[in-house]
């Protein structure tokens, strides 16, 4: 297969979210003709040591962290004109906010520009600045903004495993002390859960423990899939695990 090497450019950022897990910044972009897309900046930390994009990606996410400042789930609405370069991605429709009509993605952007700030393509540089934009709704779970100062390990566990559709399930995870973590769980039917008691973010304790209790909520057997994303000051870390569902 070719390499990906179209620079794709959109007119219009109209609104961005975090998810619950800040795995990525899920922007939303619009054309002059209403047509929208979505482009994603992953966190750091899901991208591997090796992988060329990198560096570039640590700062997309720095920059425009610094400029737009995401904090929630809930989408904060913007209209800022933006050039925007990124790798295209087909995904397919689950009733994400803002997909086009094919379901590509940039995922994930190598360069955001608006008018005073950005990260260029490379070759080129520029000096990311603030930017003034509309507020947006703030009700939401309140995230913490992310910097690109490093990773560390996060070591999660699922007991009882296997677990079954309305057994008491306790997901665990150990890292840094003083961490503030937030959960995702995919059932086996590739949804994610809903439930309440897994909304919530948590702080670890002295040992570095954290841990959410819940009824497994799907009828559906097969592999789930635990993510756990932790961040500490500047610094942030991710495990998963899979676990088996009877």
């Amino acid at each position: 297969m070719a390499a990906e090497d179209t620079a794709h450019k959109a007119q219009l950022l109209t609104r961005f979210a975090v998810p619950l897990l800040l795995d990525t910044h899920h922007l939303v972009l619009s054309d002059a003709g209403g047509r929208t897309m979505i482009a994603e900046i992953p966190a750091p930390a899901c991208v591997g040591a090796s992988s060329p994009f990198l560096p570039t990606i640590r700062a997309v996410r720095a920059a425009f962290t610094a400029a737009f400042h995401p904090t929630t789930a809930s989408f904060q609405r913007v209209a800022v004109k933006v050039h925007v370069t990124g790798v295209g991605f087909f995904d397919f429709k689950h009733g994400q906010s803002g997909v086009a009509p094919n379901a590509i993605e940039l995922h994930p952007l190598l360069s955001i520009q608006w008018a005073g700030g950005g990260v260029a393509p490379p070759g080129t540089t520029t000096t990311p600045s603030p930017v003034t934009r509309t507020p947006g709704p703030t009700s939401g779970t309140p995230l913490p903004a992310l910097g690109a100062g490093g990773v560390f390990t996060v070591r999660v566990r699922v007991s009882p495993n296997p677990t079954a559709y309305r057994t008491t399930t306790t997901i665990q995870a150990v890292t840094l002390s003083d961490a503030s973590c937030g959960l995702r769980v995919v059932y086996a039917s590739g949804t994610a859960s809903r439930s309440r008691a897994l909304q919530a973010r948590q702080t670890t304790d002295r040992r570095g423990v954290v841990a959410w209790t819940w009824r497994y909520g799907s009828r559906v057997t097969g592999q789930a899939q635990a993510t756990v994303l932790c961040t500490r000051g500047d610094k942030e870390g991710m495990g998963t695990v899979a676990f088996a569902v009877r």
